[in-house]
């Protein structure tokens, strides 16, 4: 038996990201959109899409038709890609230096928040945290050496497009290829409530989430535990768990 872990990363746009009407679409047949975060100040380039370049996965329209008009041109960090399947994050971030671990067969699971979309408007009030896809893992990439090998893998990344125009360096981030085959951009997301997290989610010590503060919501206590990118099951230590947790999710999609 092969011994793997599954990582969960929590990706795109969030709760402060509201404030400026950036929102990851669900819609009533429980399809979605993803939606990226925004890039940082001052990086830009021609190989660099902007929100309005972004298609959308159910439709031939943009990923534009669902933010402000204000954001359409602002540039987006188009991370995870589910095309190629590649996923990037930064080698200095306490919050993703776990993944400087992960090896081959691997899988890493992509959690996002996703708010109801209906008629054309979002209810902010119903957002919630859902599964949206995973890799698994077949290479990870950091040197410039093992960048530019693998150019015609990765060019759809957004660390790598940042790399290509010298707004990062080589060993100060890595990316991550699943296989096209093994991978997956989920039709339907799953949803992560109390109940999933208490079946298959603990702490970073095994332990179950403390749901006991009154003053957090369940979605609050949830954003705390997953901010930091980190291994949450392992085939050797909890083979049951693990095996029931990948059951659930094929059977979920």
């Amino acid at each position: 038996m092969i011994l793997t872990k599954v990582y969960l990363a929590n990706v795109g746009v969030n709760r402060s990201d509201e404030k400026r009407g950036m929102m990851s679409p669900l819609f009533e047949d429980n399809t979605f959109e993803f939606i990226p975060i925004k890039e940082k100040k001052g990086i830009k380039g021609d190989i660099i899409p902007t929100y309005k370049m972004l298609k959308a996965y159910n439709s031939n329209s943009s990923l534009a038709n669902y933010l402000p008009e204000k954001i359409h041109d602002y540039y987006a960090h188009n991370d995870p890609e589910f095309d190629t399947f590649t996923y990037g994050d930064v080698t200095t971030n306490s919050r993703s230096r776990n993944l400087l671990k992960i090896e081959k067969n691997d899988y890493l699971f992509f959690l996002a928040r996703l708010t109801p979309y209906r008629n054309d408007k979002y209810i902010k009030s119903e957002g919630n945290f859902y599964l949206i896809g995973f890799l698994q893992i077949e290479e990870l990439y950091q040197t410039k050496q093992e960048l530019e090998e693998n150019e015609e893998k990765i060019r759809g990344n957004a660390h790598y497009k940042k790399f290509c125009l010298n707004y990062e360096e080589a060993g100060s981030f890595f990316i991550v290829k699943g296989g096209t085959k093994k991978s997956k951009r989920y039709k339907n997301p799953v949803r992560v409530d109390r109940a999933f997290c208490n079946n298959f989610l603990t702490d970073i010590q095994g332990r179950a989430f403390n749901w006991k503060d009154e003053s957090k919501f369940d979605n609050q206590v949830i954003g705390s535990y997953t901010r930091t990118i980190r291994s949450i099951l392992d085939s050797e230590r909890n083979p049951g768990k693990f095996q029931k947790f990948l059951s659930k999710l094929e059977e979920m999609d």
